[in-house]
């Protein structure tokens, strides 16, 4: 089966040509022109093994294939991911939702395709904060509590699942899971948690502010400061909504427990039929119990899109846990997609310590999952304080894409750097700090990456067949 070049770009135009729909902006959008003949990858010889991968799934109609997103803000929200996850699911068939994490009981953003309601209030921690008592995995982010008598549902509105898989951090299981047809007796309240910073060394107003998604503005009125100066080891109030849904779940005393396969960091169990909803309870004799994510898969052959962010992530954040190696090959991944950078360029880490970061991070991937091939994603264009140019980013785009042991996708060329954003065409798409992105800006990133990694493979399969 061929997927026509020019069947994405009609796809691609009708995008762009309806992002101004949904913005704020009064631009009209359809003047962003993009070259989709350009040539944006490098070392693209070197995905030959993942692409064989997937013509042979095509051809066969048969099996999955797991490509796992990893990276910071964009990827936690999900605005970037889930085009390249519409495009692919669309072209090479559906094979399920994929990794999911309960951010909403985090009190984060994040994909809303899968659904959680708790009668607790569980203890949340991050990759992005010190190693902390919880232990932080998969996801990069951890939940975890000591009460015995949790209930958590988990339930999708319009994709349904024949497998999931529980991770949690130990190697023997701590979950049970129910998959009665008959829905659990719900009332909710809303909970008020506070949420607290402590700052350290170096910290500023604005990168605090980017790490829980609030602006500078709202920090100083909620801490009542007059300029933009703090001092370490003072604890500031973030403004949130702080809020939680607890549940209180009515639970029938005869509840039957699905039959699981219990492996090291996680637990499978298979359905015959379609589920939309499952309930989770804890193991009688653990002692405390951490989610670390759920995976769901239908069984169509397709691809899995599984996507890992969190905010204000930088690349030494994802190895401060060995258990985030150790988890990974739950996954199974084809290919592994980094999209990181931009937190360490406004932390201003010279061009020779990001790639020794980003080099390191690779080989302990590629030792974890020997079988996946690495796909790094330069960092999108910014602006340091809305006007000056962000050298960091345009000095490690340089670097990767001359560096010769894996492949990289190109952004920052492809949205013609810092002119693209601060008076081109893609300037219409930054969010006012100059240092993201609109939804729009992030959903074109999006399929910008998806068009381009669409007809690459449809060149390798037009030379395969040479």
């Amino acid at each position: 089966m061929m997927y026509l070049k020019k069947l994405y770009i009609i796809i691609f135009l009708f995008f762009v040509g309806t992002i101004h729909i949904s913005t704020n902006k009064a631009e009209d959008l359809n003047t962003v022109d993009i070259d989709l003949d350009e040539q944006y990858f490098f070392n693209q010889d070197l995905l030959s093994d993942f692409f064989k991968k997937l013509s042979n799934m095509i051809d066969k109609k048969n099996g999955k294939i797991n490509i796992v997103h990893i990276g910071d803000s964009h990827i936690q929200a999900g605005f970037l991911t889930e085009p390249i996850k519409k495009s692919f699911q669309s072209s090479f068939g559906n094979g399920g939702l994929g990794f999911s994490f309960p951010y909403e009981l985090v009190r984060t953003n994040g994909a809303l395709d899968v659904r959680y309601m708790t009668n607790i209030a569980w203890t949340s921690w991050s990759n992005t904060r010190a190693v902390g008592d919880v232990q932080v995995g998969l996801g990069g982010y951890g939940l975890s509590t000591q009460s015995k008598d949790f209930v958590l549902q988990l339930s999708t509105e319009n994709d349904e699942f024949n497998k999931i898989k529980l991770i949690y951090p130990t190697k023997k299981p701590q979950f049970r899971i129910s998959i009665s047809t008959e829905p659990l007796e719900v009332t909710s309240q809303v909970k008020a948690l506070s949420k607290t910073h402590k700052i350290r060394k170096g910290e500023s107003l604005s990168a605090i502010s980017r790490k829980y998604g609030v602006s500078v503005a709202q920090i100083k009125k909620e801490n009542r400061l007059k300029n933009n100066t703090i001092h370490p080891n003072k604890i500031l109030k973030i403004p949130t909504r702080n809020t939680v849904k607890i549940s209180n779940i009515k639970v029938s005393d005869n509840v039957m427990f699905a039959e699981m396969k219990n492996k090291p960091f996680y637990s499978v169990f298979a359905s015959d039929v379609p589920l939309k909803r499952v309930t989770i309870f804890p193991e009688i004799d653990a002692f405390k119990y951490t989610i670390n994510g759920f995976v769901l898969e239908n069984k169509n052959p397709g691809i899995i899109y599984h996507t890992i962010g969190v905010n204000g992530a930088h690349i030494s954040d994802y190895q401060k846990y060995p258990l985030f190696f150790d988890q990974l090959p739950i996954l199974e991944p084809d290919l592994i997609i980094i999209s990181l950078g931009t937190n360490e360029s406004f932390a201003h880490m010279p061009v020779e310590e990001f790639m020794y970061q980003m080099d390191n991070f690779i080989a302990k991937l590629k030792d974890t999952n020997k079988n996946a091939t690495v796909l790094v994603t330069t960092p999108p264009p910014s602006m340091f304080k809305r006007m000056n140019e962000n050298t960091y980013v345009r000095d490690y785009t340089d670097v990767l894409i001359h560096q010769k042991k894996y492949p990289v996708w190109d952004l920052y060329t492809h949205m013609d750097g810092a002119m693209g954003i601060k008076s081109g065409r893609f300037a219409p798409l930054m969010a006012k700090d100059k240092i993201h992105y609109t939804k729009n800006g992030y959903e074109l990133q999006g399929y910008m990456f998806a068009t381009d990694f669409i007809n690459a493979f449809n060149n390798y399969r037009e030379k395969s067949r040479k």
